[in-house]
């Protein structure tokens, strides 16, 4: 089910309620909280003679819809701050090896182990 041709932009300066059931006055945003609330949908028909069982369910599309959206940003915006660690710690180790290269820096011990601890 689209939900294009049902929801529409409305007149409104708020976010929340600028989102309106085409035909009606109503906001996704109420229709949604409504049924957060348990109102049912039969119950949101009969009280709102112009809203039709249609336009509950293009709400719904519209919130998945959102919802997905931002996920697949938040998603996007996780993974690129991963790449960017990731590559400030292929250069950090980039640096420790040339340091180690230029005679700047020695490895650790613990990466050679003392032999004479292994034959006692």
């Amino acid at each position: 089910m689209s939900y294009q041709n049902r929801i529409v932009e409305g007149e409104s300066n708020s976010p929340f309620t600028n989102i309106k059931i085409k035909g009606t006055d109503l906001s996704v945003s109420y229709v949604l909280r409504r049924m957060s609330e348990g109102v049912t949908i039969e119950e949101l028909l009969i009280e709102y003679s112009e809203l039709k069982i249609e336009d509950v369910l293009a709400s719904l599309k519209f919130a998945s819809e959102v919802l997905s959206a931002m996920t697949y940003k938040n998603s996007l915006s996780l993974i690129s701050k991963s790449v960017k660690k990731s590559k400030e710690a292929a250069n950090k180790l980039r640096a420790y090896a040339d340091d180690i290269r230029s005679g700047k820096t020695s490895l650790p011990s613990f990466m050679f182990p003392n032999e004479d601890s292994n034959s006692s």
